[in-house]
């Protein structure tokens, strides 16, 4: 099967979107696909190709093109998406995202293709309504559409939208292949991982580690990531005296996201807004127990007690008690991160993950040619 993927943007951007994308396209093209990848080119209105891990990627200036109103760059991209569809004889198109600036284009471009399309939800965060004409037209060509938890759906109820083919499919991730690292207790080691942003509450975290200096004064929390929170986190941070506990970084590589969740002791994620969560997939797949907020998706990816701890959101003490539960009992730690990781593995693999996948195109496919 030829199948083109069109997340809203990819790899080398870091995000949860990206990084599961690129994790079913890889899988999708070992279980021997032919698959592409059209995205967007970031602050760019020129167009490009490159090729990571043997994954085929078009990027086209699609919001440079909005945000100039530049009418004779946004044919481009739309002309230059029909060509490549011809060209690669896309059996299906699956889209990962469901914003107003992409449906302008994916709407244009599907309507008289022919084409079966499906679409991946990530979230309902990043946009307040979903009753644009661009967005109504994508959602009506959909044959079928997939959330990545099953409370994105709940989600999509309350707001009064319906499709007759939607289901929730867990996001996935490979299963490493090799030992996992025993948990570090020396020194105490917290991580965090994401965009630097409000709905992440990092702040939360800061404060409750400032609670827990004096029961361990080498405690150490490290935060991976970049985003327009940056400065005011790296002055929270002196202003409470934390210089010395508290390592920031920018953006790295997903393979080094790895190595920080193994010189970790557990990861925190205090989000007060998850639909998903992949650092708790990651987390629990390097097998280290997660602290997160009892909210949306997260109860889907951690279970409270046996894989981590779930807590009310926003709330420092709550969360300091939670990992001073964990740091002061080191065999608890340890066996809720094999449960984690036995959990993750069974749950959330990539391969489970790209065989529902799989199901649902080949079901759109059929159900396309006996339209025909």
């Amino acid at each position: 099967m030829k199948i083109a993927l069109w997340p809203t943007s990819y790899l080398p951007n870091i995000g949860g979107l990206e990084v599961m994308t690129h994790s079913l396209a890889k899988q999708l093209q070992k279980n021997g696909h032919e698959v592409i990848v059209i995205a967007n080119h970031l602050n760019s209105a020129e167009y490009k190709e490159y090729i990571i891990d043997d994954i085929k990627v078009f990027l086209f200036p699609f919001l440079t093109a909005l945000a100039q109103n530049n009418l004779l760059l946004m044919k481009k991209a739309i002309n230059g998406t029909h060509q490549l569809l011809d060209e690669f004889e896309a059996d299906v198109v699956n889209i990962h995202g469901w914003f107003e600036c992409f449906c302008f284009y994916q709407a244009r471009v599907l309507e008289n293709k022919g084409i079966p399309v499906c679409i991946t939800i990530h979230g309902l965060l990043e946009q307040s309504h979903y009753r644009t004409d661009a967005c109504l037209k994508l959602w009506s060509i959909a044959k079928a559409v997939n959330t990545v938890s099953k409370v994105l759906i709940e989600s999509l109820n309350q707001h009064g939208i319906s499709h007759r083919n939607l289901k929730a499919i867990y996001n996935g991730l490979a299963v490493p292949s090799e030992s996992i690292k025993p948990i570090a207790h020396a020194p105490p080691t917290v991580l965090m991982v994401g965009r630097l942003s409000s709905e992440k509450c990092f702040d939360i975290a800061f404060h409750a580690v400032k609670n827990l200096i004096q029961k361990y004064p080498n405690i150490k929390l490290i935060l991976v990531g970049g985003g327009e929170d940056y400065k005011k986190l790296a002055a929270l941070k002196t202003e409470l005296g934390l210089d010395q506990h508290i390592e920031m970084t920018d953006f790295v590589k997903p393979h080094e996201v790895q190595q920080y969740i193994d010189q970790a002791s557990l990861v925190l994620v205090p989000s007060y807004y998850e639909s998903f969560c992949l650092v708790a997939l990651q987390a629990a797949m390097r097998g280290r127990p997660v602290i997160a907020s009892n909210v949306y998706g997260l109860k889907e990816v951690v279970e409270h007690n046996k894989t981590g701890l779930l807590i009310p959101p926003k709330d420092p003490l709550a969360l300091s008690e939670a990992i001073d539960q964990l740091l002061s009992k080191p065999e608890q730690m340890q066996a809720m991160g094999e449960a984690a990781k036995e959990r993750a593995s069974d749950l959330f693999s990539i391969e489970n993950t790209t065989q529902l996948y799989q199901e649902m195109y080949l079901s759109i496919v059929e159900q396309t040619c006996e339209s025909l």
